[in-house]
């Protein structure tokens, strides 16, 4: 396993992110239709609003403004006026009803729920593979019923840096897309990924990226609580 435990910066491999893609792809597959899908224990699982959820809005009130010049200090990032007030007003009203789009979305599966790359393993694939690696997860702990988009937006915000996303972002987004298709096909028939659309897959990734800023801004609670702490660096 390529890291060291308890650092989460860890440095990007194209080769890696491209296994994780396939592995949720494949895993979201095996899992399709949530709570309506065929696995039994599906129904043990939580929704994206849980209580922990709903007062996420409230905090991030209270909690956006230091976060942001956490950030300029840290990171020496400052972001436009336009994102700052959509930071601070837009997404704290409506939190609310971003974790209730991905109630019963018709792109529900079962989730990891935090399948950023510390949570993942690698195994060499034989010389020749179409793939270097392939992937699995460990750490189940925030498993979920949730749209397939909230995985896939948390793995890569969480995993990888600016100028990695910017340049490799869409190569594996699709990459995932067209893994779902396949294996979608492959276990439910070609009119099952038929009724699974890149558009709506989009959209809810974008909504997902809002769902991103407000677990970081609880993260960025405990880490002002103990300063020591290495979650988030």
């Amino acid at each position: 396993i390529n890291h060291t435990l308890g650092d989460q910066k860890l440095p990007a491999d194209l080769d890696q992110a491209k296994a994780l893609m396939v592995c949720l792809g494949r895993l979201h597959a095996h899992y399709w239709g949530g709570k309506k899908g065929k696995h039994p224990k599906a129904k043990l699982l939580n929704d994206p609003a849980n209580p922990i959820c709903l007062i996420v809005g409230l905090k991030m009130k209270l909690l956006i403004k230091k976060m942001l010049k956490f950030l300029k200090k840290e990171n020496d990032y400052e972001p436009s006026d336009v994102i700052v007030n959509a930071l601070s007003s837009l997404i704290p009203t409506n939190i609310q009803a971003i974790f209730n789009y991905c109630i019963d979305h018709p792109l529900n599966t079962i989730c990891h729920g935090d399948p950023r790359t510390d949570n993942v393993y690698f195994i060499d694939n034989p010389e020749g593979s179409a793939l270097k690696y392939e992937a699995g997860l460990f750490d189940w702990a925030q498993a979920l019923i949730a749209p397939c988009f909230y995985d896939v937006s948390w793995a890569i915000s969480q995993s990888y840096d600016r100028e990695f996303c910017t340049e490799h972002h869409d190569s594996l987004v699709g990459l995932y897309w067209e893994t779902l298709q396949e294996s979608l096909t492959a276990n439910f028939g070609a009119e099952a990924a038929a009724k699974a659309h890149y558009e709506d897959f989009l959209v809810g990734y974008a909504v997902c990226e809002a769902m991103c800023i407000s677990k970081c801004t609880l993260a960025f609670e405990s880490i002002m609580k103990d300063k020591k702490s290495k979650d988030y660096p």
